[in-house]
């Protein structure tokens, strides 16, 4: 996910499925919205988007997994690259909950917050029954607890793709001054300001591009990590086999 840093607004976001043919029918899907206005309606209905993505994946792996023997059921694990993403993510779905008058819409925002466990959780009428351990992996918080990279100052995005490429289909992710910064993580609004404040359409189309890029690069540096580390003992454990998590119901 990435934000305009003048709002605080999420702009856009893109989604990476990959391994899902068990259940989906195809290995990979890669989902990218972005706001073609910055208007808060606009705004609203990109955040409601997000949420109507994640809930579609998540329910169609609790109704593959709901009546099938345990070693035929499925497991899921969500990553995103780094910690920011993780409080937009948390935040754009209490926003949703916050401003939203559909019951639906609130409890599939609700059933994606109680997955992905979040201390903001506790304002909530309702309450995850089960905890998951490991909802949303942040990889920059991985790779400074088990591997040491060749980079001299910040774990940037496109140093850490190029450094993990693994054996086989990689994706190399190139940086660009018109998009990237050279000691963060997050994506340059400059495009999408142009898209919102000159009406420039056809710069959105690059936005989605990049967006799609990003999620792309980030599963070569999983797939590289993982070749790195097979070996090591450090993986130990695959997710548990997914289901949706129920609530208490309190009142």
């Amino acid at each position: 996910l990435q934000e305009d840093p003048l709002s605080g607004e999420v702009f856009g976001y893109a989604i990476n499925r990959v391994l899902g043919k068990p259940v989906f029918g195809n290995g990979s899907a890669t989902q990218v919205n972005v706001a073609p206005d910055g208007s808060p309606e606009t705004l609203k209905r990109l955040r409601r988007s997000l949420v109507a993505d994640l809930i579609a994946i998540l329910r169609e792996v609790d109704a593959h997994n709901v009546d099938r023997e345990w070693r035929d059921q499925q497991s899921l694990q969500a990553y995103v690259f780094d910690t920011y993403e993780r409080e937009l993510l948390v935040g754009a779905l209490l926003r949703v909950i916050e401003e939203s008058t559909d019951l639906t819409v609130i409890e599939d925002a609700l059933a994606v917050l109680f997955h992905f466990q979040h201390p903001d959780l506790a304002q909530a009428d309702d309450q995850p029954e089960k905890e998951v351990l490991f909802p949303l992996v942040v990889l920059t918080e991985v790779l400074r607890g088990i591997y040491a990279l060749p980079i001299p100052v910040s774990y940037r995005f496109a140093d850490v793709n190029r450094a993990l490429q693994p054996s086989r289909y990689g994706f190399t992710y190139r940086p660009n001054d018109w998009f990237d910064f050279r000691l963060s993580n997050r994506m340059r609004a400059d495009a999408i300001l142009r898209a919102w404040t000159q009406e420039d359409t056809g710069v959105l189309d690059d936005i989605r591009r990049r967006l799609r890029w990003r999620v792309w690069g980030a599963n070569s540096v999983i797939n590289g990590l993982r070749e790195r580390v097979r070996d090591t003992g450090v993986l130990f454990a695959w997710p548990p086999k997914f289901r949706l998590p129920e609530s208490f119901g309190f009142g």
